[in-house]
């Protein structure tokens, strides 16, 4: 299994972002989420969990691409088990927040 460390991918510190806003995603939203942090100098102004600089986004590719969050802590020990459940808690309800509401219009609409 390759573990991502997301620098790869994305060299240049807008890259990510074009590629989040090219996916219709705000990357401004981490601002809400205590366990992360973002400073111009640190992984090139890439979002990092909290005292660490382990980005967010390699939790996330890391996970997508079958590793549980036991190996991820393995592999990044820097990182706080909990920020890492804070982090998936944060973005499943921004996740629910951006869905529910286009559900609920869709179904409002729809003949009796």
């Amino acid at each position: 299994m390759t573990v991502h460390t997301m620098m790869e991918p994305f060299p240049r510190e807008d890259d990510w972002y074009r590629h989040c806003m090219a996916q219709g995603e705000g990357v401004m939203h981490w601002q809400r989420c205590t366990a992360v942090e973002q400073h111009p100098h640190k992984v090139s102004g890439a979002w990092v969990f909290r005292g660490s600089r382990v980005p967010v986004a390699a939790l996330f590719a890391n996970l997508r691409d079958g590793a549980s969050v036991e190996q991820f802590l393995e592999w990044f020990p820097g990182v706080d088990p909990a920020s890492v459940q804070d982090v998936l808690d944060f973005e499943a309800k921004t996740l629910s927040a951006d869905v529910l509401p286009r559900a609920e219009s869709s179904t409002s609409s729809a003949p009796a």
